[in-house]
């Protein structure tokens, strides 16, 4: 957080803040100085300063706390008259030194000059701080002139009140909710946003309390994100709080942003990159098939007389398996379709589960053996009926166990996918295990989301479109069944889903 480099109107506020602190002890016109002096340094680094009244019978500013001989000659007397007739802080580079010159002036009369050498060179001052020392130009020149007029203390609270009520102003007119908290964790400042905010529930209130607490504590700035439900929505706050000192006692001032906004664009953003990635990958999923499928062809019609039997059979089974990828992808694109259109129905039927899961690991028995990896069927000694939607269901356990094929871990002598049947007495238990590459622990939620494809070693080798697991989502969840995975990397996955328990089981 300290190396946060912190807005405009979060220095002004802490700056408001220092100021406030600093004046309460003023007493005198010397003590104006000083205050503005410790303001200063909370946000710029000064070397040394010098503090002029202006004797208006000479015409010349005169030293209150230092000898000040280099400023004694005329050029430089001039120059400060030019300033303070000007009436704004000024940054002058005198031999090859930078000084910081703040007039304090209650038109039209000068009252004094501040004028300090600075650290740093001229072009590390930002507007934004320019903007902040002319707010302190102002405020610091009402306190001077009426600290003059009256060393009293009822004036000194009437400039504290004051001085208040533009801070109470500035934080009113502001777009986030703004509040102090005590060293008790009660309010003594709301601003008006934060008052009439409807979406400051109390789990908002109760971590603003905690950040707060740590605050007290540390005596340092905190930052959180916070994601809270209204009405069912997510809205994000981001919580910042900086200590402060008022009223002679240690508090906390707290500022909450709505950044809901943000937080969208960030997430359409990705969506829009994963779009783009799935556009780039049907691409080249559709050109792979059709380029083999087309160069078969023009073979067999330009040799047709010269292809042997054989030869001409084996053209045809890849002509035929390349049309059946391109009919899965067709498929698969029409899926998420209707998925994105809200037209994704299921028909339902009674059916043996048992059986339908036999002729899923049938299906895929060529391709486990060409990868070298055994399919496993741990399954359970009685009929599993159960009534849903077959075709969706073949979907979900072809997808599964594909993927545990594909995704098989070529370092490992023995590879496995073994698919588990369990009955619970409301619904029933489908487990999907390999022993392959696994999936990261951060990427485990994000595999089901759409156009999402864990990146590997593999990948460029498996084909896939990023559907199949939202697709697989799709189907469990209209079912009224969930979907999860439990996965370690290089250790391999297992992948969990349930199916309700619908009539006779």
């Amino acid at each position: 957080m300290n190396d946060r480099i912190v807005s405009y109107s979060e220095k002004l506020l802490v700056v408001i803040s220092s100021f406030t602190k600093n004046m309460m002890s003023v007493k005198a016109s010397l003590d104006v100085y000083d205050a503005l002096l410790k303001t200063l340094r909370s946000f710029i680094k000064i070397k040394d300063s010098v503090f002029f009244k202006y004797n208006e019978g000479i015409g010349r500013f005169e030293s209150i706390n230092a000898s000040a001989e280099f400023f004694k000659d005329k050029e430089f007397n001039n120059l400060a008259l030019w300033i303070a007739k000007r009436g704004l802080p000024s940054i002058q580079p005198i031999d090859e030194r930078d000084f910081l010159f703040i007039p304090l002036n209650k038109n039209p009369k000068i009252l004094g000059l501040f004028v300090a050498e600075l650290e740093s060179s001229l072009d590390v001052i930002k507007q934004e701080d320019m903007d902040i020392l002319n707010f302190l130009t102002f405020q610091t020149s009402l306190v001077l002139e009426n600290v003059s007029l009256y060393e009293q203390l009822q004036e000194k609270n009437e400039i504290l009140e004051n001085l208040y009520r533009y801070m109470q102003t500035i934080l009113d007119s502001m777009d986030y909710e703004i509040a102090v908290y005590d060293k008790e964790l009660k309010t003594t400042f709301e601003n008006k946003r934060f008052k009439a905010s409807e979406k400051l529930t109390q789990e908002v209130l109760d971590a603003v309390k905690n950040l707060a607490r740590k605050t007290l504590e540390t005596a340092e700035s905190q930052i959180l994100e916070f994601e809270n439900l209204v009405d069912g929505e997510s809205v994000f706050y981001s919580i910042t709080t900086f200590p402060v000192y008022f009223n002679f006692q240690d508090q906390v001032m707290v500022i909450l942003r709505d950044i809901t906004s943000t937080h969208e664009l960030e997430r359409l953003r990705k969506i829009d990159e994963m779009k783009n990635q799935f556009v780039a990958t049907i691409s080249h999923e559709l050109k792979t098939p059709v380029t083999a499928i087309k160069a078969y062809s023009e073979t067999i019609i330009d040799s047709l007389e010269d292809i042997d039997k054989e030869t001409l059979k084996d053209f045809l089974k890849t002509i035929l398996d390349q049309t059946e990828h391109l009919d899965n992808l067709v498929s698969e694109l029409t899926d998420f379709s209707k998925m994105e259109s809200k037209m994704f129905e299921l028909n339902k039927e009674k059916f043996d589960l048992l059986e339908l899961c036999h002729n899923v690991i049938e299906s895929l028995q060529e391709l486990a053996t060409s990868k070298n990896v055994e399919l496993l069927f741990d399954e359970i000694d009685e009929k599993l009926i159960v009534e849903a939607d077959k075709r969706r269901i073949r979907q979900v356990l072809i997808n599964l166990i594909e993927n545990g094929i594909k995704y098989s871990d070529k370092t490992k002598n023995e590879r496995f996918v073994k698919l588990k049947i369990e009955k619970g007495e409301n619904e029933i238990l489908v487990i999907v295990e390999d022993n392959g590459i696994g999936i990261p622990k951060d990427l485990k939620e994000k595999i089901f989301e759409r156009f999402f494809r864990v990146e590997s070693y593999l990948t460029s080798e498996v084909s896939g479109t990023g559907l199949g697991l939202a697709i697989c989502k799709t189907i469990v969840e209209k079912h009224g069944g969930k979907i999860w995975v439990e996965s370690e990397p290089q250790k391999g996955s297992k992948f969990f889903f349930t199916i309700p328990v619908r009539g006779d089981s």
